[in-house]
């Protein structure tokens, strides 16, 4: 099928003739009378009746106008509608979050939600790692390495897990002053798949693997901060996660010298040549805002 040809021949009958159109569309009559013979002979019906003074639809030519001219408008509709959208960001994004991140990004989503009101959102928190493509995730929030090569990583953050307690644990059991009084505390184990946790720490230059009591442990990083926050024991976060508990007061750093081995924090997408307009814009403003915070 060749568009041109139907959109002339819709272009003739709109305009009530061959000179009219032409003079529309810009073109010489005798192309135009051209394109709509060729298309009649690739048919194998005649649409248009020739006379001197006018043309006529045959009764092919009125069923072929009416389909070619709901097909077009459509066309010109959709084209409408995508320029519209890179105009106005509009449209759903599908993005997927570890389980415990939420709290990081629901204001993030409520702010861009204000300024941008066509753009919705079906937000996935899971630690399963989703294949993006097959599931058709637009982006997704991840620590470590990017291993999938087929996927592009705009880096947001480093950071590790930092040791944290409530004040009132501390002056019940007293401040750890050394990695190895960890011993005798109690610890608020976060472990996802469910065994005993070794804490590796360093301050830099020297390390420490510190077997930690494991009586209180769990795969979900904001039960075990609730935890922590109730006197349980001292739990390892990452700052991120801990910034509201500090800001509150309800837990307060614990050998802070100490940290867990850093990794970057990424949005990550799948490699697209065109990127919709609302994805471009959700990456920048959540790079932006995930720039402010202390990793």
């Amino acid at each position: 099928m060749d568009l041109n040809e139907a959109s002339y021949f819709v272009a003739v009958v709109k305009h009530g003739g061959f000179s009219h159109a032409a003079k529309a569309l810009g073109l010489p009559k005798s192309t135009l009378s051209r394109k709509v013979s060729d298309l009649e002979s690739r048919l194998g019906v005649t649409l248009l009746s020739r006379t001197t003074r006018k043309q006529t639809l045959t009764r092919a030519g009125e069923e072929y106008f009416q389909q070619c001219a709901r097909i077009l408008a459509e066309m010109l509709e959709a084209e409408r509608s995508i320029t519209l959208s890179q105009q106005n960001p509009q449209g759903l994004i599908r993005f997927t979050a570890p389980a415990d991140s939420g709290a990081v990004f629901v204001p993030l989503l409520k702010e861009f939600s204000r300024r941008y009101p066509l753009v919705s959102f079906d937000v996935v928190l899971t630690d399963t790692l989703v294949n993006m493509v097959e599931d058709r995730f637009d982006l997704a929030f991840r620590a470590g390495a990017l291993q999938d090569t087929t996927l592009k990583a705009k880096k947001v953050g480093i950071g590790g897990f930092q040791l944290y307690a409530s004040p009132q644990y501390l002056k019940a059991r007293g401040i750890p002053k050394t990695a190895q009084e960890l011993l005798r505390h109690d610890c608020v184990v976060f472990s996802p798949r469910s065994k005993a946790m070794t804490w590796k720490l360093t301050n830099g230059k020297e390390r420490w693997e510190i077997k930690i009591s494991d009586r209180l442990q769990t795969n979900s990083l904001a039960l075990a901060q609730k935890l922590a926050e109730i006197s349980a024991g001292i739990v390892a976060l990452p700052k991120f996660v801990a910034h509201n508990s500090l800001q509150s007061g309800t837990l307060v750093p614990v050998l802070p010298q100490l940290y867990s081995e850093r990794n970057p924090f990424s949005l990550v997408y799948p490699e697209q040549k065109y990127m919709p307009p609302r994805l471009r814009l959700f990456i920048d403003f959540v790079s932006s805002e995930l720039g402010k915070i202390e990793w």
